[in-house]
């Protein structure tokens, strides 16, 4: 005949060793993904840019998506339907993308960003001016009286 006592001693080093197994080892809670930087933004013009960033973590979750959102008013967010998605997800490293839509002379900032489960982080906020373009009348008169008709200035930025 079994002693009680023992049966329960074995119960409860099995529930013990289940309970404990369940336990994640990383040491950590995951956190929303953490971006280094959003990239200069190059290529203005009076309708686009490009810019991006890096991510330097995935804050412990996967990345489910990634770009970079823009407007007309600082600190940008995901909300916002002004922002481009990378396809395929970028998890780490550096990645690109266009900033589109813009309304030549207004000034943009831009973020890049990153979500996992846990939420989206962001790069810090960069800004720019979307060109006006050049016209002859932007252009300085002591260079236009130095060129003859058959040479066509324009101005950028």
């Amino acid at each position: 005949m079994k002693k009680p006592g023992f049966q329960m001693l074995a119960v409860m080093i099995t529930a013990a060793f289940f309970l404990t197994s369940c336990i994640p080892t990383t040491g950590g809670v995951a956190t929303a993904p953490t971006l280094s930087a959003t990239a200069i933004a190059s290529s203005i013009t009076t309708s686009s840019a490009i810019s991006g960033g890096t991510i330097t973590s995935n804050g412990g979750a996967t990345i489910t998506a990634s770009g970079i959102v823009w407007g007309t008013t600082s600190n940008p967010t995901i909300a916002l339907s002004t922002k481009t998605i990378t396809s395929p997800v970028i998890t780490s490293g550096a990645f690109i993308g266009t900033v589109s839509g813009l309304t030549s002379g207004a000034t943009y900032y831009v973020r890049a960003y990153a979500t996992n489960s846990v939420g989206t982080g962001y790069g810090p906020q960069i800004s720019f001016v979307a060109t006006t373009g050049g016209t002859s009348s932007d252009i300085p008169a002591v260079f236009t009286n130095h060129f003859t008709s058959a040479v066509t200035l324009s101005t950028e930025g």
